[in-house]
């Protein structure tokens, strides 16, 4: 469940362009994918004496463990082209520099003038 609640805020924050959260994020799918990776094949391994059953049957836990491993695979692949693309990095420019910052392009100086 905290898992689920960070990816929330994570999920928040990317919305929002929050610059620092992709490695956070790049960083915790690894954690949790390494997690899953070690721990997929013990839930196919509880057919032995001495395991109790669980709630839900041990071949569905698994299985949705293996497809959390592929997804936090999926979310690190994300967050390596949101690292090629820049969306980290914030670029200063100064105030009125015009180029796409609201103060429109420049006039053509070509163009005959209204009257």
């Amino acid at each position: 469940m905290i898992y689920a609640l960070l990816y929330a805020l994570f999920a928040f924050l990317v919305w929002r362009w929050s610059r620092g959260i992709l490695p956070v994020a790049a960083s915790l799918s690894t954690i949790l994918a390494i997690f899953c990776a070690i721990g997929a094949e013990s839930w196919f391994a509880r057919d032995k004496a001495g395991f109790n059953e669980a709630l839900i049957p041990v071949p569905l836990i698994g299985l949705l463990v293996i497809i959390l491993l592929l997804l936090q695979i999926v979310l690190v692949v994300a967050c390596f082209y949101g690292f090629s693309q820049d969306w980290h990095v914030e670029e200063e420019r100064p105030i009125g520099s015009g180029e796409d910052y609201g103060a429109g392009t420049p006039p053509d100086r070509d163009a005959p003038q209204p009257a």
